[in-house]
């Protein structure tokens, strides 16, 4: 197991300074070779938090993100490392193989994540500016997502659906989403395999451009939640 330092993070920066964000005060714990890139890695924290409680804003939550989502944060430098920290940390079998793009997650206030360098090689195809801030803004959004449905998981709906409203509130791939047929949508949507998260992206636009986003979310935990998406105009 690679060695880890301990660091604590008191930094300002970039949007965070712009918005008077207070300093979080959660460690991150990074892969020895990372060391020189705490500063980078910080602001990215700091900034994602700030994008965050931005969308949150637009939709009057902001008193669901006055309670910190992490109290601690892992980043590997190696995606063997850190599919095994994440097999153990999860309580999966040993033998588990995680699916080849898992770069990050945020469980019980824990968030782990690849670095920077190491979630661009692995998935190319969604790289875009701040990519790395929007990748932690996406998981402390799917704890946002929880907490607006009061805690219950199991109302979250889809794959498709929790998913895209965390890329979503991310503002990830806003300027690559690829065009869909209605065909492909529905099959997007009727399909209960994990699949592009790009096409999520389209697929979560298509629906909240013909109703509300408090809507969608209501509806997503019902059964006859396609049946309601079809009725919409």
């Amino acid at each position: 197991m690679k060695s880890f330092l301990i660091g604590f993070l008191f930094i300002i920066c970039g949007a965070a300074l712009a918005n008077s964000l207070r300093e979080p005060t959660f460690k991150i714990i990074l892969s020895k070779s990372l060391e020189g890139e705490r500063e980078v890695i910080s602001c990215a924290f700091l900034n994602a938090q700030t994008r965050l409680t931005t969308f949150a804003g637009k939709f009057d939550w902001n008193h669901l993100v006055k309670k910190p989502f992490i109290k601690e944060a892992r980043i590997f430098d190696s995606k063997v490392e850190f599919d095994k920290f994440a097999t153990e940390f999860l309580g999966y079998p040993p033998n588990t193989k995680l699916p080849e793009l898992f770069s990050a997650a945020l469980e019980k206030e824990a968030l782990f994540a690849l670095s920077p360098k190491v979630y661009k090689s692995l998935y190319p195809d969604g790289q875009e500016p701040d990519s790395f801030e929007k990748l932690i803004t996406h998981e402390m959004a799917h704890r946002l997502h929880v907490r607006i449905l009061n805690g219950n998981e199991e109302e979250m709906g889809p794959i498709w659906f929790f998913e895209g409203f965390a890329i979503y509130a991310a503002d990830q791939f806003a300027d690559s989403l690829p065009n869909l047929s209605e065909a492909e949508i529905w099959t997007i949507v009727e399909s209960p395999i994990r699949g592009s998260y790009k096409k999520y992206a389209t697929v979560f636009r298509f629906f909240l451009n013909k109703t509300t986003l408090f809507d969608l979310i209501s509806y997503a935990a019902q059964p006859n939640f396609v049946e309601w998406l079809h009725s919409l105009k």
